[in-house]
């Protein structure tokens, strides 16, 4: 996810959310190291995997982002449908 919100802000460098957002979650205890350091290089998944827990129940999901257009296209640079799908039918279940 924060590789995810470190592209954003480079594509969009005019949106302070998305740095104050970046700088929270990594502001964490816990947080490793190496999530400090963007790896803009890499190629991302379309997919994200999502495991929420609360004492025995664990929920698991995948996440996607669709978008349209480029950031130079005004109209569209903005344009993006996140989804989320359960993973497993327990999650589809509850």
């Amino acid at each position: 996810m924060l590789r995810r919100v470190e592209r954003e802000i480079h594509w969009g460098p005019l949106n302070d959310a998305l740095p104050a957002l970046r700088d929270e979650v990594l502001s964490y205890p816990g947080v490793p190291e190496q999530w400090r350091e963007g790896e803009f290089q890499a190629p991302m998944s379309p997919l994200m995997n999502f495991i929420f827990r609360e004492d025995e129940v664990e929920l698991r999901f995948f996440y996607t982002w669709t978008t349209f257009g480029t950031r130079n296209d005004i109209t569209l640079e903005e344009l993006k449908i996140d989804s989320r799908f359960p993973a497993d039918e327990e999650t589809e279940r509850r």
